[in-house]
């Protein structure tokens, strides 16, 4: 799936190849907020749920179960630490004891998990299993039977959009005094081509008309757009469709006209869809209608608050208008209401 992002995200999304770390726990300063973040995300403290913090040394004050690392190389001093815990259960994983972190981006906009990766040593009582979800979904049941420094990598391959949940849950302990400590707990990301850019989306009204125009700064693999239209700015409809230009590095300016105006106040978006079927979201856009009077199919539609009347081309008055309005007779209708007039032709 490509983001679509404002102009404001281009700073995260315009990464060359490579693989990058979304974000990274090293645990060295004793607490459990990242050490760092990638631009245009934010993160929870990593934290742990019904278990019991284990081996924190007097240096390190907090009740995080901080002692000297535990990292895969001969990094082991005063200076790096782990998070190191107890209380794990034995022959099942309970699914009320577990590691977890939560990773967002602005809302709407799409990324793609590659790995989660971290290093771990236990003791000779510590749990032998460990399972990794994201966002309730398993991604890999892992055996952690070494108790010597090991470095554990675990493919994800998922695209996510918005935020997501990593949970690590360990079980199979002999003993719930059997202690696993974690160390650079890293969630990286792959991003191998440009999103969609969407560098402008607004709406605006145009001779009884709703306007919407969008650009973008560049597009891969881009299909079509799907234009979106709610009432209620949370349940959405299709009223149209525009291709994309596909394969682009310069400026696309897209348009499109909706001519029916039912509410007062309607909400856009737009859906981009890629050639392989991938898709995500735009924000969305509100467009107030405070007066507008429009004929589809014979019928009058009126979205303003007060109640207009109708009169015939003599002034002789015909009926109140409540919308929608289906006239008595063809001709020439004069329309008033408390701030404007129109004549129409039925």
């Amino acid at each position: 799936m490509r983001s679509i992002a404002t102009i404001l995200f281009l700073s995260f999304f315009q990464l060359l190849n490579g693989q990058f770390d979304l974000v990274y726990y090293s645990f060295d300063s004793c607490g459990m907020s990242p050490t760092y973040t990638l631009n245009g995300f934010t993160s929870t403290d990593f934290y742990s749920t019904n278990l019991i913090a284990a081996g924190c040394t007097t240096d390190c004050p907090f009740s995080s179960g901080c002692i000297p690392g535990s990292q895969a190389s001969s990094l082991c001093s005063s200076t790096n630490r782990s998070f190191n815990t107890k209380g794990w259960d034995g022959l099942n994983m309970n699914p009320n004891k577990y590691h977890e972190f939560t990773l967002s981006t602005y809302p709407g906009v799409s990324f793609f998990l590659s790995s989660l990766t971290f290093n771990y040593t236990k003791s000779n009582q510590g749990p032998l299993n460990m399972r990794v979800y994201v966002d309730g979904q398993m991604v890999s049941m892992i055996s952690t039977e070494s108790n010597s420094c090991r470095s554990i990598g675990v493919g994800i391959g998922l695209n996510r959009v918005g935020s997501t949940n990593i949970r690590i849950y360990f079980w199979g302990a002999p003993s719930s005094d059997g202690t696993i400590r974690v160390d650079n707990v890293r969630l990286t990301s792959n991003f191998t081509t440009l999103p969609v850019e969407l560098i402008d989306f607004k709406a605006y009204l145009k001779s009884n008309s709703i306007v919407l125009d969008w650009s973008t700064g560049s597009e891969v693999d881009n299909s079509h757009f799907v234009i979106q239209k709610s009432k209620d700015g949370i349940n959405f409809e299709e009223v149209g469709e525009i291709d994309g230009v596909g394969n682009s590095n310069s400026l696309s300016e897209y348009t499109f006209i909706d001519r029916e105006m039912d509410y007062s106040l309607v909400y856009y978006r737009l859906k981009q869809v890629d050639f392989n079927g991938d898709y995500s979201y735009s924000n969305i856009v509100p467009i107030n209608i405070d007066l507008i009077l429009y004929v589809r199919n014979g019928m009058i539609y009126y979205t303003g608050k007060d109640i207009p009347e109708v009169f015939d081309i003599y002034g002789r008055k015909i009926s109140n208008l409540i919308s929608p309005y289906k006239p008595t007779e063809s001709g020439i209708l004069i329309i008033r209401s408390r701030s404007r007039i129109w004549k129409i032709w039925i």
